[in-house]
């Protein structure tokens, strides 16, 4: 029995072979892409906190990682819309930057006195390699 692979079958395999795997390195870095979730709801009181008054209202700003990979929140925004004035939250320069593991979130919190919710745009999160998301302020 003789078995004769020709350069034609060999370039198919190859062909084969080659495209499986660009498919599969493409699905594997979609998947592994950061993917955080930005969420924003002015009115929240704060309970047995320090550093919160329970008698102020609150603009609770929550970044959530539902990617696979970690991510570190550096600085949490939020922009008017009737200027290019942004507004930095006090938690995320006085708690420092924030390492956010896969399925896990956590909660910035800014006073609601003195600001003109209806003025605000948008709420951002940025993180340390300069990517940001955004969503709106919700009611």
């Amino acid at each position: 029995m003789n078995i004769t692979i020709t350069a034609e079958v060999v370039a198919w395999y190859g062909a084969i072979v080659g495209t499986g795997s660009l498919v599969v390195g493409a699905l594997n870095a979609w998947r592994d892409r950061a993917r955080v979730a930005v969420r924003a709801r002015p009115g929240y009181r704060v309970q047995n906190a320090p550093g919160y008054s329970p008698d102020k209202l609150y603009v609770a700003v929550t970044v959530a990682n539902r990617g696979r990979r970690p991510v570190t929140i550096s600085h949490v925004w939020m922009e008017r819309a009737d200027s290019q004035e942004k507004i930095l939250l006090s938690d995320s320069f006085l708690q420092g930057n924030r390492e956010i593991t896969e399925g896990k979130a956590t909660q910035y919190l800014m006073d609601q006195a003195g600001l003109d919710l209806g003025t605000i745009k948008r709420v951002y999160a940025g993180d340390q390699a300069g990517r940001r998301w955004s969503a709106k302020l919700g009611k």
